[in-house]
């Protein structure tokens, strides 16, 4: 019986392989990198051209769109949006209109025509506003005449918050641009009150030279009898 256990355990020893497997240690695991920060849509972006302080910054624009004039009454024009390029419009518009506050300048507005609008909010009106006329500067950009004079160079930076024509182009604003296509109602205008007075001259002269007629005939009668 010991003979045999011994023949077992010999042979389990020449079929074992000669050397057991050693288990490998891992490598140390790479840390992942972290994504960069979501950017908070609610902040202001920074201007693309910085302005040196001391120089008159533009004011923000809300949102910019290309739009056609449908309506407008004495302060403000209703636009059909036809494309929207910068900015927002959520909670300015309604079934794809939307109102601007011009004040009395909406006169220079056609209806029917496509405009590029840069509109900004009025928090008093509580409403979108632009502008046709460019601002000008006073005294050359100083507030104040011999005030404010510096050596620092402010960049020329157009105002966002205006309204252009579809081509780029400054509405025209002229004092008789509102008479754009009114001729015959402006000649007839100035034609009537001319022919009334002509009219009423010739009335008096003929009224006259009748009162001479008829006091000539009288004498005669007179002179006559």
């Amino acid at each position: 019986m010991a003979v045999a256990c011994a023949a077992v355990a010999c042979l389990a020893s020449v079929l074992a392989p000669a050397h057991r497997a050693v288990a490998r240690e891992l490598p140390d695991p790479v840390p992942v990198p972290g994504l960069p920060p979501i950017a908070d849509p609610n902040i202001a972006s920074e201007r693309l051209l910085p302005i040196p302080p001391g120089c008159p910054a533009p004011e923000r624009e809300q949102v910019v769109f290309i739009g056609t004039l449908t309506r407008n009454d004495t302060i403000t024009a209703r636009f059909t949006i036809d494309q929207v390029r910068a900015g927002s419009v959520e909670g300015f518009s309604r079934a794809g209109m939307i109102d601007i506050r011009y004040g009395n300048e909406v006169r220079f507005l056609e209806t029917g025509a496509q405009y590029i609008v840069g509109a900004a909010v009025d928090v008093e009106q509580r409403a979108l506003v632009s502008k046709v006329r460019e601002e000008a500067p006073l005294f050359g950009g100083s507030e104040i005449a011999g005030v404010n004079a510096s050596d620092t160079v402010c960049p020329v930076v157009d105002d966002p918050v205006r309204t252009l024509r579809a081509d780029g182009s400054t509405v025209e604003t002229g004092v008789l641009s509102s008479l754009d296509g009114a001729g015959p109602m402006v000649l007839r205008a100035v034609l009537q009150p001319i022919g009334a007075a002509l009219a009423i001259l010739v009335g008096v002269v003929a009224l006259k030279l009748l009162i001479f007629a008829m006091v000539r005939s009288l004498r005669d009668l007179r002179r006559a009898g």
